[in-house]
Parts: C-alpha cells; sequence; structure tokens
C-alpha cells in the first residue's frame, strides 16, 4: 500500500490520448478475464488506472461545486440518452447557479466508439473519462478516480456532489444549500442498513471471507454530498485501509472506508428512490432517484417546473409571516413588491428564507 501513497500526490497525468489507449488495449485483455468471473476485490494495478486520464476538463473554478455523474461509455442507447436529458434539463440549471457538471466514464470494450465519445466532449466539454474498462464492477474505480481529480482540480471547492445518470437534483435547493454552507461536514445522503448479501450469483454478493460482518451500513450509491474538508483524509484513508479494494462502489467507499477514517455520514431524507409527477416530493427533495427511461425522467422534470409550486409549503405554516417580513427577506432584488417577481423567484426566496430557519434542511445528525 505503500507505493499507492505516492498515487494521491502524483500530479502527472497522461498528456497522449494515443498512448492512453496503447496502455487500455495491453491491459484490457486480462482486465476481461478479471470481469468475467468478477475477483470482487481491485488489484494495485487496476487502482493505478484511477491516476489515467483519456478525457480531460478543466480546472473548477474558485467556489464552483462539481457535480460528477456516473455513466457509461456509449454513444448511443440509455447511458447517451440520460445524459443528453440531464443537458437539457437540470444542468442548466447548475451552469446558471455557478456549478460544474462532469460526466464520469470509463473506457468502451469497443474502441472503436472511441472517437464518438471525444467528438461529445470536444462539442459539450463536460466529460471525464480514465483508464480502466466500462464494467459495472468497475464503479469503485470510477469513483476513487473521480474523488482523486477532484483533490487536484478542484481544491478550492466547499463540496462535491456524486450522482448517478438516472437521479434527478434540485438544483435550487442545492444551490441555496451550498450558498449558505448548510450541509455538513462528511458525506452527506440516505443512510441505509442492509444484511450481508451471500448468494452465490446474485448481482451484490459478497463471500465472507472479504466482508466478514453480518450487515451493512453505508450511503445509497444513487447520490451523495461530500465536503472538501474531508476529501484529503478520504483519500488517505481509501490508500492506507488494509483491508480489500471491494467492488461495490457504495458499501466500500461510503461503508467500510468512511468508517475505517472517522468520516461521519449525516443522513438526510431528502434523499428519495423517486419516479412519478407528485410536485410536492420533487419540490422538497434534494436528490431523486427517478426514471430509467430518460424521456420518462425529462417528463417528470418539466411537469414539475411547470407547475404551481408554492402551494408544497403551505404545511411549514410559514406563508402569513413570511409575506409580511419577506422586503427584508429578499437580498437577491432589488424589488420589494411581489407584482414584480416571478413565481420561480418567489419560490427561491421563500426556499432560502425556509433554509435560512433552519426548517428545510432535513439533515437528522448521528451523534460522533
Amino acid at each position: 500500500m505503500a507505493a499507492n501513497n505516492k498515487l494521491l500526490i502524483n500530479n502527472e497525468w497522461s498528456s497522449s490520448l494515443f498512448m492512453v489507449m496503447i496502455t487500455t488495449i495491453v491491459l484490457s485483455s486480462s482486465q476481461l478475464s478479471l470481469i468475467d468471473c468478477r475477483n470482487y476485490e481491485h488489484s494495485s494495478t487496476e487502482m493505478a488506472l484511477t491516476n489515467q486520464v483519456v478525457i480531460q476538463q478543466r480546472d473548477c473554478y474558485p467556489n464552483e461545486t462539481p457535480i460528477f455523474i456516473h455513466t457509461a461509455a456509449s454513444t448511443s442507447g440509455k447511458y447517451f440518452n440520460r445524459r443528453q436529458v440531464i443537458r437539457r434539463t437540470w444542468a442548466r440549471e447548475a451552469y446558471k447557479y455557478k456549478m460544474r457538471i462532469l460526466f464520469v466514464m470509463g473506457v468502451p470494450r469497443d474502441l472503436s466508439i472511441e472517437r464518438s465519445l471525444k467528438m461529445e466532449a470536444d462539442k459539450n466539454h463536460d466529460i471525464l473519462q480514465f483508464n480502466f474498462i466500462e464494467d459495472y464492477y468497475n464503479l469503485t474505480l470510477k469513483a476513487i478516480s473521480l474523488l482523486k481529480w477532484s483533490y487536484r482540480h478542484c481544491s478550492n471547492s466547499p463540496y462535491m456532489v456524486k450522482t448517478d445518470d438516472d437521479v434527478v437534483l434540485n438544483m435550487p435547493m442545492l444551490y441555496q444549500l451550498v450558498r449558505q454552507r448548510k450541509i455538513p461536514s462528511g458525506l452527506t445522503g440516505l443512510v441505509m442498513t442492509t444484511p450481508a448479501n451471500r448468494e452465490n450469483g446474485h448481482k451484490w454478493h459478497m463471500p465472507e471471507h472479504l466482508y466478514p460482518k453480518d450487515s451493512y451500513e453505508f450511503l445509497a450509491g444513487f447520490s451523495y454530498l461530500l465536503s472538501m474538508d474531508k476529501l484529503k483524509s478520504f483519500l488517505k484513508t481509501i490508500i492506507t485501509y488494509p483491508g480489500p479494494i471491494l467492488d461495490i462502489d457504495d458499501l466500500f467507499l461510503t461503508g467500510i472506508v468512511a468508517d475505517y477514517g472517522k468520516i461521519r455520514r449525516n443522513n438526510s431524507f431528502r434523499f428519495k428512490f423517486f419516479c412519478g409527477t407528485d410536485v410536492c416530493t420533487m419540490e422538497t427533495s434534494l436528490a431523486m432517484h427517478a426514471c430509467p427511461s430518460a424521456k420518462n425522467s425529462e417528463y417528470m422534470y418539466r411537469f414539475w417546473k411547470n407547475a404551481d409550486r408554492l402551494s408544497c409549503y403551505r404545511h411549514f405554516r410559514l406563508s402569513r409571516s413570511y409575506r409580511r417580513r419577506r422586503p427584508r427577506s429578499i437580498s437577491t432584488t432589488t424589488t420589494t413588491t411581489t407584482e414584480h417577481i416571478s413565481n420561480d423567484q418567489i419560490i427561491a426566496n421563500y426556499t432560502d428564507y425556509l433554509i435560512d430557519s433552519h426548517q428545510l434542511i432535513g439533515f437528522k445528525f448521528r451523534q460522533p
């Protein structure tokens, strides 16, 4: 593990796409056999690939929050469609709020589509690709890659977000929580506790010799946040952890590594498994593991944005008091009369007021 210590601080990235692709071709044959039989853990050779960037992107600007989206290295089908929908929907809000969208992927088994991925990256400037084979059981490598990249290129950001490509993020709420620094130190998401899976052949099977405990506690992997003050210690913990680097990413990183490094898990009920058109569920959630179909996710998002969402806040019973003090509460506009303020601005200001008065955060903190 001592050799891996150098990986964290090694700033020498692959400068040639050609050389990286040659390396990929050499390693791919050995990796294919590992993937087909599933080793359950990653070798030091595979871990080294998390430092090798195939498609690079610019550094984060100061205070720019990076949102890393796990996606697959394909230029057609559901993963490409999901990226396109995100670009048309909540990614546009992210840019408005000075947040950064980066789709994270590995190298496709069919290297003939790499050129198309490069063209997509050149067009959108939002693809970050690393030099390991794209595969479900390489998600741990993908998550560690984005952590290392974030450490090197986004050190001035207050938070980073990891999410999947079938998730809808509530960007106004995320922006307000980030701006007010309301997200606590450590990892924040939906805390889950499940029995260890011992069923041979199951997607999430975990042999007892690799994980002897009877249950897991971790954050649901569809979306979670990490405060950047814990990123360095998080990475050092990955390097110094003496056990196997398991191929189930959320279990390993937000469960085993977080426990070993004493990195706090903050539970929030605003991370939800949800696909539907309940406007108030969408309005008061931060991250929604939404519809697997990109088309349905887009419909869900647009239905939410076109609905009257002010009624969703009535159960806070603050409407009258808020209206009385609203001119003092609005700090983002010089207008003090509601007639000249759009519904979206009223909602944004009202949500800001609820967060500022500690009524819309929704974090249930565990005692350290």
